[in-house]
């Protein structure tokens, strides 16, 4: 690990990159090295071990957690005096459903639906999707959509933004795009 950890009540400061929890939570930090490969953790990647000095954070919800959750921001870039300031991202959502989050300043909204359904929105909004799929709404007009299991196929969306109904079919790549953003306008 390289650089000094700092941490506040919500906030965690480490590398230029600050992890800001909307709400406080019981986060255990570790720092050193440590060593692995990448296929314990994705079976694509390489078997070979490797070691590294990493940073360690996790929130310890118990042995059998039941409707745990937890929700913090990645700010990269971010000074560590400045790691506290508001900033302008609501959680809209944090369900064993669909988790999604609005950045009121930049006009984007990011949606993981874990299964099909619909998500309701702020001013009686709402998108529905028939598969699960990863969202994001930019301004009025952009959507991008990928799926987080790499399989290609139809996806139909449904959005009602701004009083405005629209179908938006989009057809996800399979083979080596598989997993690819596909973006679309309505």
């Amino acid at each position: 690990m390289h650089g000094e950890v700092r941490h506040t009540a919500q906030a965690i400061h480490h590398n230029g990159v600050g992890y800001r929890f909307p709400e406080p939570a019981p986060v255990t930090i570790r720092a050193g090295l440590r060593s692995g490969s990448w296929a314990g953790i994705n079976r694509s990647q390489s078997g070979r071990q490797v070691s590294a000095r990493v940073l360690e954070m996790w929130i310890d919800h118990g042995p059998r957690p039941d409707g745990a959750t937890y929700a913090y921001l990645t700010i990269p870039g971010i000074p560590p005096e400045r790691i506290d300031e508001p900033r302008p991202v609501t959680v809209l959502a944090n369900t064993p459903r669909a988790q999604a989050v609005r950045h009121g300043g930049a006009d984007v909204t990011q949606i993981v639906f874990h299964r099909p359904g619909t998500l309701g929105l702020p001013g009686g909004d709402a998108v529905t999707v028939d598969r699960p799929i990863l969202l994001q709404f930019s301004g009025a007009s952009d959507i991008a959509a990928a799926c987080p299991m790499a399989r290609g196929g139809g996806l139909v969306i449904d959005a009602r933004r701004g009083g405005k109904r629209r179908e938006v079919r989009l057809d996800l790549p399979d083979g080596p795009g598989a997993g690819a953003t596909v973006h679309a306008r309505w």
